[in-house]
């Protein structure tokens, strides 16, 4: 198992009261550990959290004194870290958050399944062999443990969740859904397809089924046409070449992209979709943005983190007690709103090759992220007929410090505040889209993707005027 697969167990934990299990053998930690743990990540967020402005109704310091009451109550281990967890996701950003200790991973499991949120409605995308069975692809949950779906999400798993923004938060909350102690089961209420062919006396029925959380052994009961594959591509008519890229992690796209280059070159529009480019490596992603544009250097975006010099916090601190006002030069300092900036990043555009320069458009949705975000923002900077249709970007790009917390948990703590354009925030806001384009649920359920041909019509209005 890789470091992302572990990362992505300990986030998951979050979810469901684990009944029966003995926390203590996992560890005990004394009232001051607890505190200790909490004191933490305050004290780092309060010098180091670049997002408090975007937050105007958070009172840090409020919420940290309530929860020292809190931290001391819990009964064990794994309640600690809830609470943890649900005050780092106070600070809503997906930098921000609690890892719990590895060891708790082996009590945990949850179900091998895909869900999607389509029109207000979460349909089962794919399900492992396991629990085919007993609910089909295509089905609308609609509830969780006798609680209604949005009830579920609101109180058992999105308090646990650090997230960017709503659309992030939404994301997160279907793929932690059924997460909970390994061999247990959660009931679900579901909706049957409208027209289930395998059984046609049941479409549109409502059905229960017991999901087993145990994914070891289980397989995809229908081909995975995403994440699986790094790219798919085919022609949408005569001039349209439609290219999905899923991921920037692995070098092998590079080979991919190289072995297309033949029909890029032939076609007259081209759509990259990026909806669930999730993270990736800047090296991969920045050989596939050189073919795309003839401008010699590449920029990326401007970062910014706090900068704190405590002489002028000192002059810049209203002091009650003896009436003083701070000059105006050093009351930003008093208020921790001195930003210390970077260079935007650049890369040299030193291809020799042809390059593609078509009319294009990109897909972009919530789960576009980290380095397809890098990408998006150099590619419009190089590129100013380039299209965006979908809804916005994850705004997930950020460095973190990463501290480690009683019990061998961590803490990772955003510090950087992310700009491009004309000073527009990145960094939880996302890539805005030109043209805002959703998955329609019955287009979905007869195997079509309306946002794709919204993109294409885009394109082709580029391709007539050009």
């Amino acid at each position: 198992m890789n470091l992302r697969n572990l990362v992505v167990i300990f986030i998951l934990s979050s979810i469901v009261a684990l009944w029966g299990a003995d926390w203590d053998e996992l560890g005990r930690l004394t009232p001051e550990e607890k505190i200790y743990g909490l004191s933490v990540i305050w004290k780092e967020a309060e010098y180091n959290y670049p997002h408090f402005q975007q937050l105007p109704n958070l009172n840090w310091d409020r919420e940290y004194r309530s929860y020292l009451s809190r931290v001391l109550e819990t009964g064990n281990i794994y309640e600690y870290y809830q609470t943890l967890q649900q005050f780092a996701a106070l600070l809503q950003d997906c930098h921000t958050r609690v890892i719990l200790p590895q060891t708790f991973s082996t009590r945990l499991d949850y179900p091998l399944i895909q869900l999607k949120r389509i029109e207000g409605r979460v349909i089962v995308a794919n399900i492992g062999n396991i629990n085919a069975g007993g609910l089909p692809i295509g089905s609308e949950i609609l509830q969780v443990n006798d609680l209604s779906l949005e009830r579920y999400l609101r109180e058992e798993v999105h308090p646990y969740i650090s997230a960017s923004n709503e659309a992030v938060l939404n994301n997160k909350g279907l793929s932690l859904l059924f997460f909970g102690e390994r061999d247990n089961e959660v009931k679900v209420t579901f909706r049957y397809p409208p027209e289930y062919q395998e059984e046609p006396d049941k479409s549109g029925t409502i059905g229960e089924a017991m999901l087993v959380r145990n994914r070891m052994f289980d397989r995809w009961s229908a081909p995975m046409d995403t994440k699986e594959e790094l790219l798919l591509h085919r022609w949408l008519d005569d001039e349209i070449l439609y290219v999905a890229l899923y991921s920037f992690n692995d070098e092998l796209l590079i080979r991919l992209w190289h072995s297309i280059i033949p029909e890029l070159q032939r076609s007259k529009g081209l759509i990259l979709d990026l909806r669930e480019n999730r993270w990736g490596k800047l090296e991969v992603s920045n050989e596939i943005l050189k073919y795309l544009t003839t401008k010699e250097v590449l920029r990326g975006v401007t970062t910014e983190s706090r900068q704190n010099i405590s002489l002028y916090k000192a002059w810049g601190t209203p002091i009650q007690l003896y009436s003083y006002l701070p000059p105006e030069e050093y009351a930003a300092y008093g208020r921790g709103d001195v930003w210390h900036q970077e260079e935007p990043y650049e890369i040299g555009n030193d291809l020799e090759r042809e390059k593609i320069t078509v009319p294009l458009v990109v897909l972009i949705g919530s789960e576009t992220a980290s380095a397809a975000e890098d990408f998006l923002v150099m590619l419009r900077e190089a590129r100013h007929d380039v299209r965006l249709v979908g809804s916005h970007s994850a705004g997930s790009r950020g460095q973190a410090i990463i501290l480690r917390l009683p019990g061998d948990g961590h803490i990772f703590i955003a510090t950087q505040r992310d700009r491009y354009g004309e000073g527009n925030i990145l960094t939880r806001k996302g890539v805005q889209v030109d043209l805002e384009a959703e998955l329609k649920y019955e287009e979905y359920l007869a195997g079509e993707d309306n946002v794709i041909e919204a993109g294409a019509e885009v394109l082709r209005e580029m391709i007539r005027k050009r």
